[in-house]
């Protein structure tokens, strides 16, 4: 005899069958959103590890700009104090020269002139003597002794005329001379360019 089976096995199959797929399809959910979740946990701690070292970062380098603008301000500092330096070493070097040149005037000038002015030019580079002479020969001669001197050198006569008082006997001169290489040129005031 034959059997049948009138039992609805192929429903009872289907039936667990989706039981599974919706098992299977809950766990895949959970695993999805625990992955999800885990990646969005280390990607979360990723970026809190990479904002903390961008904060050091800053810190650091905020001091590192603290540091730069104090170099800053110490290198010109030293360089203030290395232009005053060479502002004293240079008055000290021509602490002398005015006397040298006064001297070397005095022994310059011939009897029979004498000096009412000595005035340097505005850039210490040739003076003006103004004065008396006897004679036009004396200032001759004064101008040849300058144009000899190590000190001086092209002497210029700028003129020679009769005094404006006509009791004083001799002659008013007035010479540029250039101050030449064997001295060492006057120092420059403060704040002046030499």
């Amino acid at each position: 005899m034959i059997r049948i089976n009138l039992l609805p096995y192929r429903e009872i199959r289907r039936e667990a069958h989706r039981r599974r797929f919706r098992l299977l399809l809950i766990l895949a959910a959970l695993l999805a959103g625990l992955l999800l979740s885990v990646t969005y946990t280390l990607l979360d701690a990723k970026v809190n590890d990479q904002l903390a070292r961008n904060a050091r970062l800053e810190g650091a380098i905020n001091t590192l700009n603290g540091t730069l603008r104090n170099t800053a301000s110490l290198h010109q500092e030293r360089q203030a104090l290395m232009e005053r330096q060479q502002l004293v070493e240079r008055l000290q070097a021509g602490r002398n020269d005015a006397v040298r040149l006064l001297d070397q005037l005095a022994s310059l000038t011939p009897p029979g002139i004498y000096l009412k002015e000595v005035r340097p030019s505005a850039d210490n580079q040739r003076i003006t003597l103004a004065g008396m002479a006897r004679s036009g020969e004396r200032v001759s001669t004064y101008l040849t002794l300058l144009g000899g001197d190590t000190l001086f050198s092209d002497p210029q006569l700028n003129y020679v005329r009769d005094p404006a008082d006509p009791t004083v006997r001799g002659s008013e001169f007035s010479v540029t001379v250039k101050i030449g290489a064997g001295s060492v040129q006057p120092a420059a005031a403060p704040g002046v360019a030499p």
